[in-house]
């Protein structure tokens, strides 16, 4: 993937995505898999974990990845980013209009990826063996701090991560009576394509479709006394979406 620089893009035309330039993080991945869907072209700024960027803080009042600009406006919050796509390019549309409905994809997007939801805990789960090291790196205290981890909290991260994904196996189980496919209704929703992407978080995609970095990739596996928990539904319709509805292979 091609990468600008923020300070090069303030006249190109359409939305500026800002990504972490070299890494397949779910939060990043979700943005570029919905406006690939929509098919709308963006332009790809870099940004680099651990390195302080005043311009982007100035924009968007933080150094995050993903950032979305575009028609006039500077959006940090993912699920504001998703609402801006949404009504910008609308599209195919990946939000249901029955508010119910809605709110029910919300509540289940906000479980995969939102503050205590299922990536929250798994990043918990990682700084585990990361906090051991004497001392820790500043960006792995940094970002531990941001996600509230403690030893306790860490450790209670599995139980959680489990819970949340018994949820979502028992809504596309249900879907599955119906012979519906996706977890709402009968066609893709925003929800389908955040589990697609953030399941990475879970099993990663195979190295021939998704080349990231070994010890990422490890990090990002559960383990197998956890797997064995898995109810194999939730990796067949990743497999499912990224086959109906998404490019492989990834490229970031």
């Amino acid at each position: 993937m091609h990468y600008s620089r923020l300070s090069d893009v303030g006249n190109t035309a359409g939305p500026k995505l800002v990504l972490t330039k070299g890494m397949p993080g779910p939060w990043g991945e979700l943005v570029k898999a919905i406006l690939q869907v929509k098919n709308v072209t963006y332009t790809a700024v870099a940004q680099y974990p651990g390195k302080s960027d005043e311009q982007l803080k100035a924009l968007s009042g933080q150094t995050s990845a993903p950032v979305l600009i575009d028609k006039g406006a500077c959006i940090a919050d993912l699920k504001e980013i998703i609402l801006a796509i949404e009504k910008n390019y609308p599209s195919p549309l990946l939000l249901p209009s029955d508010e119910l409905a809605l709110a029910s994809v919300w509540e289940f997007i906000d479980f995969i990826a939102g503050p205590d939801g299922f990536a929250w805990n798994r990043r918990l789960m990682m700084f585990i063996p990361l906090m051991k090291v004497d001392p820790p790196l500043e960006l792995i205290n940094s970002l531990a701090a941001k996600y509230g981890y403690s030893e306790a909290v860490a450790e209670d991260a599995p139980r959680r991560v489990l819970i949340i994904l018994a949820r979502m196996a028992a809504q596309l189980n249900a879907q599955a009576k119906s012979n519906q496919r996706y977890m709402f209704g009968n066609s893709l929703t925003a929800l389908d394509i955040t589990w697609a992407v953030f399941c990475s978080m879970l099993l990663p995609l195979p190295e021939t479709v998704n080349a990231m970095p070994q010890g990422m990739r490890e990090s990002y596996t559960l383990s197998d006394d956890l797997i064995s928990y898995i109810d194999p539904i939730l990796i067949e319709h990743r497999d499912y979406i990224y086959k109906k509805h998404l490019i492989l292979p990834l490229d970031y």
